[in-house]
């Protein structure tokens, strides 16, 4: 038996940013805190959340796993006005989900686990070259490159953190120096090429976020570390390279 109660706010945050990269997730809870880690069917992004127990004005559960179809949570979300509560409970005998806003209760079927892919285990990766940024700035690179290309040139040097889209007529160029970025970690020139599909949704999330935590390294996957709430909610994004944008 699961039982929670959330500001619509805070339930908003974990379902549409998971939607950046995935339809459905498996919600793992357990006594201090919820974990969901989803991968992309092309299995080429990875997004890892956990949300503390105490950002829930209710958390009464046995320790479980249910897997939703986020586009059926947010419908019900929308609903809820700013600052109204959000009450979700899980029957495991009747295996039924009911999500309730106000008077309105919506009832909804767990998704079979077998047909969700969920990591085994987040890739331990040795990745040396850190910059840390706000998430506006961010945000604000990534939206403009949109516009000009489908494929982001990431850079890194002791000095600075590049990005770059190139297109067919136009280029988007956008670099922040040592004294622009937060803090800056990185030993020799590093280049990684990523595509834009899979952050262009995500990146109109970080508005919100004080800072964002980038890693990678040459022709290496793309690590964000950010969060929401003063990091009651953590967030861990990967992205694999293009490896034929070189």
């Amino acid at each position: 038996m699961l039982h929670v109660v959330a500001e619509s706010s805070i339930l908003k945050i974990i379902v549409e940013t998971l939607m950046t990269q995935v339809e459905e997730a498996r919600f793992d809870f357990y006594t201090d805190r919820l974990e969901v880690c989803a991968v992309d069917t092309a299995n080429v992004a990875m997004i890892r959340m956990e949300a503390d127990a105490a950002l829930f004005d209710t958390w009464d559960l046995d320790e479980c796993k249910v897997v939703m179809e986020l586009a059926k949570m947010r419908e019900v979300l929308t609903l809820a006005a700013s600052g109204e509560m959000v009450e979700i409970v899980f029957d495991d005998v009747a295996n039924r989900i009911k999500v309730s806003v106000g008077k309105i209760e919506r009832t909804l079927s767990p998704i079979n686990e077998d047909n969700v892919r969920v990591p085994q285990k987040v890739p331990d990766l040795n990745l040396k070259s850190i910059a840390k940024i706000s998430g506006i700035e961010l945000s604000r690179a990534f939206r403009a490159a949109k516009y000009v290309g489908e494929i982001v040139h990431m850079s890194m040097s002791p000095n600075q953190l590049g990005i770059t889209v190139p297109g067919p007529t136009d280029a988007i160029d956008v670099t922040y120096s040592n004294d622009e970025l937060e803090d800056l970690t990185c030993e020799n020139q590093v280049n990684s090429q990523y595509s834009l599909t899979y952050m262009l949704d995500l990146v109109k999330k970080l508005d919100s976020v004080n800072l964002i935590t980038l890693a990678f390294g040459e022709n290496e996957p793309l690590r964000m570390n950010f969060g929401f709430h003063e990091d009651a909610i953590k967030v861990l994004f990967l992205l694999a390279p293009r490896q034929d944008a070189y």
